[in-house]
């Protein structure tokens, strides 16, 4: 007889519980416990470099721009991108689980977390609400772009725009120059 395998099934007050750690990271999609190695100096590199541009192109006043950040949602869900830009209207300060907009979840791939980055956490996202969700991987040196509803990602090797509700703001990425200095990677 075949007995199909249980998933515990844990909450955002567990997942509270669980002691710190600076070498993983936590997250539930559905109740179900991911735990991922934190990441490495290129991964931090790139994030750096991401966060000071959308932070000098995005008013203070018109958005947030948090690395990391943490997506929220109910006592199963509780995910955390590199960066997370969400509206100004929520203070500083405001506690995650308040936060209930979210304009762009960015997760920028390692080895360890490719496939759960593009396809866990890509559903979750959207699904929670999130509006618009990039993947950035250096080892190809693109960006993909999803939203909901999105059968395919839309794949940017030059130039990716971020573009706020209403299009009043912008925030252009030069990927050459976001990917400047990292090695190359098709040889492997």
């Amino acid at each position: 007889m075949v007995m199909p395998a249980v998933l515990p099934r844990y909450t955002v007050d567990m997942l509270d519980d669980l002691p710190d750690d600076p070498y993983l990271r936590y997250e539930l999609i559905d109740g179900v416990l991911f735990v991922t190695p934190a990441a490495g100096s290129a991964h931090s590199e790139l994030t750096t470099r991401l966060v000071m541009n959308f932070s000098t192109r995005l008013p203070q006043s018109v958005a947030r721009v948090a690395p990391p950040g943490e997506v929220r949602v109910g006592q199963r869900n509780s995910l955390v991108p590199d960066i997370l830009v969400y509206p100004a209207r929520f203070a500083i300060g405001t506690a995650w689980p308040d936060i209930t907009d979210w304009l762009l979840a960015i997760e920028i791939v390692s080895r360890s977390s490719a496939i759960y980055d593009r396809e866990h956490k890509r559903r979750a996202y959207l699904a929670l609400g999130v509006r618009e969700y990039w993947v950035v991987d250096h080892r190809t040196r693109t960006v993909e772009v999803w939203h909901a509803g999105d059968a395919a990602a839309a794949i940017h090797r030059d130039t990716v725009t971020y573009r706020t509700p209403g299009g009043e703001y912008e925030v252009p990425v030069d990927i050459e120059v976001l990917f400047r200095d990292f090695p190359s990677f098709e040889d492997e």
